[in-house]
């Protein structure tokens, strides 16, 4: 219990310190050219770095896929773009001291920040849970949840 704890604390704290010192930031970089890109796959990349994604305005590519984006034509609505609190993101957070948990908040929600404007959580157990003491099933021995 206490090493998945240990381990639910230290990704939250990696999330809160990334969006502290996140060099990528929309604000900041408004005349982005290029980009990393790194390739995860079930054929056996694990982050492996690829050639970065040039960005232009001009149609001289043949053979490379396009995305064209027509400002006029909705097709789906976002509603919003956020983050989820786990349990222990909300531990870690609550355990705080208030200055700490104000400046969180604010990189996550205002507009110096990541500018989400929702938020998630999760209905029962995660992998980031405290305790891991949830139960779909809370009647002893029912295996078929009768």
């Amino acid at each position: 219990m206490r090493r998945q704890f240990n381990i639910g604390f230290q990704v939250a704290l990696l999330a809160i310190i990334g969006l502290q010192t996140s060099p990528l930031r929309a604000k900041e970089v408004p005349s982005l050219v290029s980009t990393e890109v790194l390739l995860t796959s079930a054929a056996g990349h694990k982050l492996a770095v690829m050639d970065p994604v040039q960005f232009s305005s001009d149609n001289t590519r043949a053979g490379v896929a396009q995305v064209q984006i027509d400002p006029l034509m909705t097709r789906q609505t976002v509603t919003g773009i956020g983050t989820s609190f786990t349990e222990s993101s909300a531990f870690v957070l609550a355990h705080l001291p208030e200055a700490a948990r104000r400046s969180v908040m604010a990189q996550l929600f205002s507009d110096q920040g990541a500018n989400f404007s929702l938020a998630r959580t999760t209905i029962g157990a995660t992998d980031f849970s405290v305790e891991g003491k949830y139960d779909y099933a809370p009647v002893a021995d029912d295996l078929d949840l009768q």
